[in-house]
């Protein structure tokens, strides 16, 4: 593990998930010099009720480059999925095991394996069974074995419901840059309210306000660390 410059890898099944949950985490390894990686699953091609899902899926690649642009983040733009496509099985596997292959991390943040939706919670599982088998030669795909298990840090889930992170970074410096982050996702942000009457964004800063409240600072986002061998670290990866 290096003990300077790391290479973070962060896996939302759509785009706009990781703005949501960790984008002031992601902002604050990048200003510390740190490799951030942003890759969506799905192609959010469900997401819109006047577009085709080509048309959607297009603009919402647009909107995950942007966002990805503020913070200067490598965007890995989906890894060939519809949205309610992400099913655990061995083809969708061996794309994850490319994917951490291909990026070579050193930790990832991913979906809380308890989530709202099918492809939230697959994505988490994939994510988890991709970083170990991984690092085995003997499983064949497109790249080679990344060396690194890499250890994974849970985000918070939409709408909360059933998380309590035992771990949390400090966002308050970083506040405006997740907003306008997540604020570049324009179609969701009306999808969103038009399908569930939600807010992104008044949602977004009320949860990073109480997660700040818990953790004593202005603003915070919560993890949960994975616990299970060989991926626990004796050390804070987080910022």
């Amino acid at each position: 593990m290096p003990s300077d410059k790391l290479r973070v890898l962060a896996v939302g099944a759509h785009p706009d998930d990781l703005e949501n949950a960790c984008a002031g985490t992601l902002a604050k390894f990048a200003r510390a010099g740190h490799h951030v990686i942003m890759c969506y699953v799905c192609k959010g091609d469900a997401a819109s009720y006047e577009l085709t899902p080509e048309e959607i899926a297009a603009l919402r690649a647009q909107e995950a480059k942007e966002a990805a642009d503020v913070i200067g983040a490598e965007l890995i733009a989906g890894l060939g999925l519809g949205d309610s496509q992400v099913y655990v099985n061995e083809a969708n596997t061996l794309l994850f095991i490319d994917l951490i292959r291909r990026t070579k991390p050193d930790l990832i943040i991913t979906h809380n394996p308890e989530d709202y939706l099918q492809d939230h919670m697959n994505t988490s599982r994939l994510v988890f069974e991709a970083s170990l088998f991984s690092s085995t030669a003997n499983i064949k795909s497109q790249y080679p074995a990344h060396p690194v298990i890499p250890p994974i840090y849970y985000m918070e889930p939409y709408g909360s419901l059933n998380f309590q992170p035992t771990e949390y970074v400090d966002i308050t410096d970083v506040i405006a840059i997740k907003r306008e982050m997540l604020s570049k996702h324009r179609s969701q942000l009306d999808f969103m309210k038009r399908h569930y009457g939600d807010d992104m964004l008044e949602r977004m800063e009320a949860v990073a306000r109480f997660r700040g409240i818990q953790a004593n600072v202005r603003y915070a986002e919560g993890f949960i660390p994975m616990l299970r061998w060989p991926r626990v670290m004796t050390k804070r990866l987080l910022p």
